[in-house]
């Protein structure tokens, strides 16, 4: 598997993690409004979903930058004369 295709499966796996993320988010929202989690629950969830999601950020800009890199380093351009 060459670099280029590493780096799309990963992407997509940041996805993949970012709609998830968004799920339980939506479920601990819910388990706190009818009361099945306490506050300190409710806010430790919260905090783990964002850093969660702050290094499928970060993950998804540096596969950005490496897919631009890859990309500019395979253009070759043939001039005729």
């Amino acid at each position: 598997m060459d670099n280029r295709m590493l780096a799309a499966k990963i992407s997509d796996e940041n996805k993949r993690i970012k709609y998830y993320s968004n799920q339980l988010f939506d479920l601990v929202k819910k388990e706190f409004a009818t009361r099945r989690i306490d506050m300190y629950d409710y806010e430790r969830f919260i905090n783990i979903l964002t850093c969660l999601n702050l290094t499928v950020d970060d993950t998804r800009k540096d596969i950005d930058d490496f897919i631009k890199l890859e990309t500019r380093r395979r253009v070759k351009i043939d001039l005729l004369v």
